[in-house]
């Protein structure tokens, strides 16, 4: 296994960014992905705030339920198109063929999907006894310390799988890809720390930029979606091209 040094990571930036120009098909499964679920947020949740209001908890906790895992599943889904696009060098039907390609591995999304939601949820709910214990004894510390533990727990789940979307797609169980990600991350861990770092870098900075322009509106909440897609397109097209340039 090669052994990768900064210089190597700048390569891989690099390429990772001119890719998207070489196959601008890049940007589509996320692009719609992102579009979808922006117009359902403004056209539906926002105009049927009111039925909302008369659902039964039950009934709100299953609608939202239900849109989480659909929104995550798509959204996995369009990662993973983004993915097989970049690992296969396909002449023509590109999205077709990746889409296709996604779809023989839908029984492993699904467990995906149903696992990370259910983690979600769980640090979700840690967090929010630390917000309680805050409320209840007048001291942050509580919430400081359960974000401090959560963001650390998903740091450390995010370089375990940092090449899932990638061993997803390989031709073993869904133990097997949970494996080969753990791994390769760990043979590679100073490289994979410095990539984790840039992403976050990155995510910030779509998160910075949605919250300025959704101060315009229902178009500046889309647009920066879309901007936000963008940067995260550009990070499931680094993590393959890594993988390649290591295995």
């Amino acid at each position: 296994m090669l052994n990768c040094n900064m210089t190597d990571i700048q390569n891989i930036l690099y390429e990772s960014f001119y890719l998207l120009f070489e196959k601008p098909q890049l940007f589509v499964p996320k692009v719609f992905v992102a579009l979808i679920s922006s117009l359902f947020i403004v056209l539906v949740v926002d105009r049927f705030m009111e039925l909302f209001q008369l659902m039964t908890p039950f009934q709100f906790l299953g609608f939202i339920t239900v849109a989480i895992f659909l929104m995550s599943y798509t959204a996995l889904y369009a990662a993973l198109m983004v993915v097989s696009m970049v690992k296969n060098d396909w002449s023509d039907g590109l999205l077709k063929k990746s889409f296709l390609d996604v779809f023989e591995e839908s029984a492993k999304m699904l467990k995906v999907t149903l696992g990370f939601m259910f983690l979600s949820i769980g640090l979700a709910f840690f967090v929010a006894i630390g917000f309680q214990a805050s409320v209840l004894t007048g001291s942050i510390i509580y919430l400081l310390v359960t974000s401090v533990v959560a963001f650390i727990g998903i740091m450390a789940v995010t370089f375990v799988v940092y090449f899932l979307p990638v061993t997803l797609l390989e031709d073993v169980s869904l133990g097997k890809s949970f494996k080969l990600s753990m791994n390769t991350s760990k043979d590679n861990s100073k490289e994979v720390t410095v990539l984790l770092v840039v992403s976050v870098l990155l995510l910030i900075m779509a998160v910075l930029s949605s919250g300025m322009l959704e101060k315009l509106g229902y178009i500046g909440f889309i647009v920066g979606r879309m901007i936000s897609t963008v940067m995260n397109t550009y990070l499931f097209v680094v993590s393959p091209k890594y993988y390649e340039e290591i295995n």
